[in-house]
């Protein structure tokens, strides 16, 4: 992405900050707040594209940080125990969570 030119924001804890840095992307804590108050502070309007790679209760957070009408895109989901069906409730609760904000979803 930074060769492309696209400025990219990476949630992280503080101790991996520098490793966000060194791959060009400006870091924002994702344990001492909430990721979409750090991104909106950065980015105002909200970013165009977020990728998801947690779901869970940071999916409801991923949301808020995209700008109306960007995309929010699920790369797999933890915290969820429901075995078999445990990816298909994840993605129901993106979309659930995605649709009524505004936001599109993959």
């Amino acid at each position: 992405l930074r060769l492309a030119g696209v400025r990219t924001i990476g949630a992280a804890s503080g101790a991996r900050h520098e490793a966000v840095r060194a791959l060009g992307a400006t870091p924002v804590d994702s344990r001492s707040g909430a990721i979409d108050a750090e991104v909106r502070r950065l980015v105002p309007a909200g970013v165009d594209v977020t990728f998801d790679n947690l779901g869970g209760a940071f999916a409801g957070q991923n949301v808020r940080a995209t700008r109306k009408g960007g995309l929010v895109v699920g790369i797999g989901f933890a915290g969820t125990d429901n075995g078999l069906l445990a990816v298909p409730l994840s993605l129901v609760r993106l979309f659930a969570t995605v649709l009524p904000a505004g936001r599109r979803a993959s």
